[in-house]
C-alpha cells in the first residue's frame, strides 16, 4: 500500500522526503538486479534441491529432511516476494511485459484449477 501512496505523489522531492526507501528502490537499478537475482536463486534452489532425494529416497539423513521441509517453503515464498517487489518498484520491465501476455492469464487460470484438484488427486492416488 505504501508503494501505491508513493506513486500518487506527483512531486519527486516530496517522494524522497516521505518514502526514502521506496524512492531508493524505485531508482536503483543495482538494487533491483541484486534483489531479483537473490529471489530467483531462492526459487531455483527450492525447486531443484530435492532432486537427489527423489532419485534415491533414503539418501538424505533426518536432519537434511527436516531442513528441507523447514526451509524450502519459506525460501520459495520469500523468493517470489522478492521478485514481485522488483516488479512493483518499477524494475525488470521486460518481465512485467512478458508476464502480461494473454497466454499467462490462461496459464494462471489453469494453475488455479489444478491447485483446486491436486489435493483430491493426491488423496485418490495415495489412499
Amino acid at each position: 500500500m505504501k508503494i501505491l501512496d508513493f506513486r500518487r505523489i506527483p512531486d519527486e522531492e516530496t517522494r524522497k522526503q516521505r518514502y526514502p526507501w521506496i524512492n531508493f528502490f524505485h531508482h536503483s537499478t543495482l538494487a533491483h538486479a541484486v534483489i531479483f537475482c537473490i529471489g530467483f536463486g531462492f526459487v531455483l534452489t527450492t525447486l531443484l534441491i530435492g532432486h537427489s532425494a527423489i532419485a534415491a529416497p533414503y539418501s538424505w539423513s533426518m536432519t537434511e529432511n527436516v531442513l528441507y521441509f523447514t526451509l524450502t517453503r519459506n525460501l520459495y515464498a520469500i523468493g517470489i516476494h522478492m521478485i514481485l517487489f522488483v516488479f512493483f518498484t518499477g524494475g525488470f520491465t521486460f518481465g512485467k511485459v512478458f508476464m502480461g501476455r494473454p497466454i499467462f492469464r490462461v496459464l494462471g487460470k489453469l494453475a488455479f484449477e489444478s491447485a483446486l484438484i491436486t489435493p483430491m488427486m493426491v488423496q485418490l492416488i495415495y489412499s
